[in-house]
């Protein structure tokens, strides 16, 4: 969930993920929530999240859901959005190296991914920084490291993030090691 608050991410309280039709609940404190950084936005708005849901039947089925972010001052904000039922999807539409400082993107089926980032990620492979790509109409895209701002000098892996042209399916490479 994107969030801004003027407080700065100190003030953040934890998530609660509903899930409407059962009520069941999920809440994570801050200790285990992953903060993300997006180049391009204030430094008081974080991508906020977790990868800690867990389902008991081993996937979120489909259905209707709430997503509660607060704050420690009592402030609130929500998202709902909808799970459909997943496709069944068997290889990666892309494949993603590192040669030297530059990274390189082969995109093997252009109509399962249209919209790609870069996730910047700590030593033990925590999120850090997102960089969108603009990509043209050419299946390879590659890049240099100094084209990217703000890069963290605490960043060790790097990893490519592609999604489908609705945002409902997304993709994500293996971490690779920074050179």
């Amino acid at each position: 969930m994107l969030i801004e608050d003027n407080d700065g991410r100190n003030d953040y309280k934890g998530l609660i993920l509903r899930e409407n039709a059962t009520g069941l609940e999920w809440a994570l404190h801050r200790e285990n929530t992953v903060f993300l950084q997006e180049a391009g936005y204030s430094k008081n708005t974080q991508w906020v999240g977790s990868n800690k849901f867990k389902y008991p039947r081993r996937f979120f089925p489909a259905g209707q859901y709430t997503l509660t972010a607060s704050d420690l001052g009592g402030n609130k904000t929500e998202l709902s959005f909808s799970l459909q039922e997943p496709q069944v999807i068997t290889a990666l539409p892309f494949e993603f190296t590192l040669e030297n400082e530059q990274w390189m993107l082969h995109i093997t089926h252009s109509n399962a991914c249209s919209h790609f980032s870069l996730i910047m990620l700590s030593a033990d492979l925590q999120p850090l920084t997102v960089y969108q790509l603009q990509i043209n109409d050419a299946e390879r895209q590659n890049g240099s490291f100094e084209m990217l701002e703000n890069r963290p000098t605490d960043a060790r892996y790097i990893q490519c993030f592609g999604e489908n042209s609705d945002q409902s399916i997304g993709f994500l490479s293996t971490p690779l090691p920074l050179p």
